[in-house]
């Protein structure tokens, strides 16, 4: 256990919060000392190289009327802008393939003939990007006495046999009937519906789009159309000032429960398992993590000496 108590987060997301439930000293290591490896993470960079295209590309298609193939070269430009100076040295996620699995999802999924279209706004624009910031007020932060608030952003709000829809991409290694199952509770889809139903949209759920590249250049897909009824919703909205008044109590006492369970190995093992193990663990720090600020309005959210946006900054 650390002495070193640092600000409180005044802005949850769905990553914090499975961060926390997890298990409460990951949470505080990730997302209150702010520690994090020496290397960014390619999946998370892969990820957001294709969401910034997909973005850029319908809306330019939708929005400004450009052609299918125009739509995509925009979106290409993009994406090679996102990825930027990244080191290519993964041979599933490079490059390459993060190229190749872009164009087969526009290819997979084109814009004209899609049958997800996107909701248009009352300004008329195509909700391609959706992001919320909603407080919390049962539950305040422990210093400043301001209520919490709950953020996020997903791909799309779209359009589904005449009922709205959540639509995000994820990027996976494997497709299967395990991966489809993946999401029918998942509290972020379930988040995401609860955020659009407060700004008076009725989205029925969430439909999550697969993309697995293949080394040799290929890509799968898959779809999963997952509903939210309104008692599911409730549960959630329930849970979610549960955990976060835990997490001030936490805060409160200066002590970080320990899962001291799966969650240790799970995934290959938790990042942060040399400093529990550790009875010094900031002695550890210096040689094997780096500050790094989680900012949920990115698209690539894990960043460093990062500016605020839109007075948002963990």
């Amino acid at each position: 256990m650390t002495n070193i108590q640092p600000e409180f987060p005044l802005v949850w997301d769905s990553t914090l919060r499975g961060a926390y439930v997890s298990c409460p000293m990951k949470f505080f290591w990730e997302f209150m000392r702010k520690l994090g490896p020496n290397v960014t993470s390619v999946h998370l960079h892969f990820g957001a190289a294709i969401a910034a295209g997909l973005e850029v590309s319908r809306y330019r298609f939708y929005a400004d009327n450009y052609s299918q193939e125009d739509a995509v070269a925009a979106g290409l430009v993009t994406l090679m802008q996102e990825w930027g100076d990244y080191e290519d040295n993964h041979d599933l996620k490079s490059f390459a393939n993060c190229v190749a699995a872009y164009t087969a999802y526009c290819d997979e999924y084109p814009f004209g003939s899609d049958h997800i279209q996107p909701y248009f706004k009352d300004d008329g624009t195509p909700a391609v990007e959706f992001s919320f910031a909603i407080p919390i007020p049962e539950v305040l932060h422990p210093v400043t006495g301001e209520p919490l608030i709950y953020a996020g952003r997903f791909d799309m709000l779209g359009v589904y046999n005449s009922q709205l829809f959540i639509v995000d991409e994820k990027t996976t290694g494997q497709l299967g009937n395990s991966w489809l199952r993946n999401w029918d509770l998942r509290a972020q889809f379930t988040g995401y519906c609860w955020a659009a139903q407060e700004y008076g949209l009725p989205v029925a759920g969430a439909v999550v789009r697969g993309i697995a590249p293949r080394k040799n250049g290929s890509v799968d897909f898959a779809q999963a159309i997952t509903y939210r009824p309104e008692h599911l919703i409730s549960t959630w909205r329930q849970q979610l000032g549960r955990d976060l008044q835990r997490a001030v109590q936490n805060f409160k006492d200066g002590y970080w429960d320990v899962n001291f369970d799966s969650t240790c190995a799970s995934y290959g093992g938790c990042q942060y398992k040399m400093l529990c193990e550790s009875p010094e663990p900031e002695a550890w720090i210096p040689g094997y993590f780096k500050e790094r600020t989680w900012n949920l309005l990115l698209k690539d959210p894990l960043v460093e000496n990062l500016e605020p946006k839109d007075g948002i900054l963990l």
